[in-house]
């Protein structure tokens, strides 16, 4: 065993960017499943929101986890590959009770709206979808919930120059209008 993450503390204010950057195996990814719940420290705590998040059960944590959504470097393999997109979303939308998208249809337009994809695409399978368009449509899911903070885990690390700096201007662009705070990892310093 050796410590991935040592003596790490930093308060994320809403509606503002902390970027995390270091070369791989630098405990970066291990710092976002920490903030996730999905992996407890083995000392110190994580609080979400002034109150106790590492140091509870999952039972306790459940409200409070749409708080938090997630982008990952890959989203292709995040999604269930038998899924549409319309789908994928309608599992965010409903916490994982539906994957029905009639129940959730204008929801889903206005998510897909939101992130610069046509509402068409509902219907079409995420590995139809270009680079940038999945990556759009894990930024819609993530915000399905209508979290107040964003994991961003080398959420354009995958895309060429040009689709990245799209990407980041939409992130940038729903920051403000959201007021999200996004907890932004990567290791490159100029995406930071």
């Amino acid at each position: 065993d050796f410590p991935a993450v040592k003596n790490i503390d930093f308060d994320l204010l809403p509606g503002r960017t902390l970027g995390v950057v270091g070369e791989s195996g630098s405990g970066k990814t291990t710092t976002a499943r920490m903030a996730l719940g999905l992996l407890g420290p083995d000392t110190g705590s994580v609080e979400l929101f002034g109150e106790p998040w590492s140091s509870v059960p999952e039972s306790q944590r459940r409200t409070r986890r749409s708080w938090l959504g997630a982008i990952y470097q890959d989203p292709l393999s995040s999604f269930d590959p038998r899924h549409s997109v319309g789908q994928v979303l309608a599992d965010a939308l409903s916490f994982g009770a539906t994957r029905n998208p009639r129940k959730h249809a204008g929801r889903i337009t206005e998510l897909l709206s939101l992130v610069g994809l046509a509402p068409e695409l509902s219907v079409r399978n995420p590995a139809t979808l270009s680079g940038g368009q999945r990556q759009r449509l894990a930024i819609a899911r993530a915000l399905a919930p209508n979290p107040r903070v964003l994991i961003c885990d080398e959420p354009v690390s995958a895309l060429d120059v040009s689709i990245q700096a799209q990407v980041l201007d939409l992130l940038d662009e729903l920051q403000q209008r959201l007021g999200l705070g996004y907890l932004f990892i990567s290791h490159d310093l100029s995406v930071i």
